[in-house]
């Protein structure tokens, strides 16, 4: 399709009545559900009027790289804490063939403060492209991909306002003298902000801590593993066995390699209470007897599905 010739009103006319995005938010929602972490999401399918006038505008850009259009289908993933996004990227890259080379992901340094970007692409699963008139692959340069977009709850706000602010007009900003020095101030806003990411999670740590020290087991699992417990009490018969010793194993563990475990796409997905995190925590790292043995079988089904499900990752 000469780029010229492409207007929104044929892209309408490809797009109509299509409810793919919102098919993918759902598959998504579950995935992340069975995990118990706080987030929020949103998903978004580009209108066809400025996917038109995108497709015109970068058509040079898009020819002379060999690109495509990857953005056709959207998803933002609005998480409450800044150690989950990198969780949350490790779940899709299990759940969906990741693109790395075609993501974004900038590393902040220590020299600059600047916005930082996790915008993920991954190939739209088939059951999702077939549902799309196959023309707008074609014709068009747009490829049957979907992007994630992770954010912190924090850095949110921000973006939104700055996306409408600067990034739309970018050209303006970068070739105009008008705007000199705004920029640094608006990405100084953003450094303010991923300050109180870091504090946020430096209060939950301490608070993890004190509830150690001070024996309190429900307080110190809600604070140190931050997901929705279906139960926020740990049974009598289970609170009589995890005595000072095993309290501490718990308090260092790794909360990702835990969240990884109770995440794994299992039938039937493990309940989220306090009890069956502790059972994972006893199977992967501590390995305490009386709390192997206290262990519910459906618990054990479960463990022992997901450590065959590791060794054959391994195996591959």
């Amino acid at each position: 399709m000469v780029a010229e010739n492409i207007n929104g009103h044929d892209l309408e006319k490809l797009l109509y009545a299509c409810k793919v995005e919102q098919q993918v938010l759902k598959d998504i929602d579950q995935k992340l559900n069975q995990s118990g972490i706080y987030y929020r999401s949103f998903a978004r399918i580009k209108n066809p009027y400025s996917l038109a006038k995108k497709l015109r505008r970068k058509d040079k850009q898009y020819q002379e790289e060999g690109k495509r259009l990857q953005d056709l289908i959207g998803v933002r993933i609005v998480l409450y804490y800044k150690d989950d996004i990198n969780f949350c990227r490790a779940l899709i890259k299990e759940w969906y063939d990741l693109r790395e080379d075609d993501s974004a992901e900038d590393h902040p340094t220590e020299t600059m403060f600047c916005p930082t970007r996790m915008n993920l692409v991954c190939t739209l699963p088939e059951k999702y492209a077939a549902q799309f008139s196959q023309t707008l692959f074609q014709e068009y340069r747009i490829d049957k991909t979907f992007e994630i977009q992770l954010r912190t709850i924090l850095s949110e706000g921000w973006h939104e306002v700055e996306h409408d602010v600067r990034y739309k007009y970018i050209d303006e900003w970068q070739q105009d003298d008008i705007y000199k020095g705004f920029g640094r101030e608006l990405n100084g806003v953003v450094a303010t902000l991923e300050v109180c990411d870091n504090s946020m999670l430096n209060i939950l740590d301490r608070l993890t801590y004190k509830c150690y020290k001070g024996g309190k087991l429900e307080e110190m699992l809600r604070y140190k593993f931050r997901i929705h417990f279906t139960s926020d009490k740990v049974s009598d018969d289970l609170m009589k066995l995890v005595d000072q010793d095993i309290r501490k194993k718990i308090y260092r563990i790794d909360r990702e390699a835990v969240l990884i475990c109770i995440s794994a796409n299992l039938l039937p997905a493990l309940a989220l209470t306090m009890d069956n995190v502790i059972y994972v925590c006893n199977e992967l790292f501590i390995h305490d007897e009386r709390i192997a043995e206290n262990m519910p079988m459906l618990v054990r089904e479960y463990m022992d599905s997901y450590r065959q499900g590791r060794l054959s990752c391994e195996e591959i």
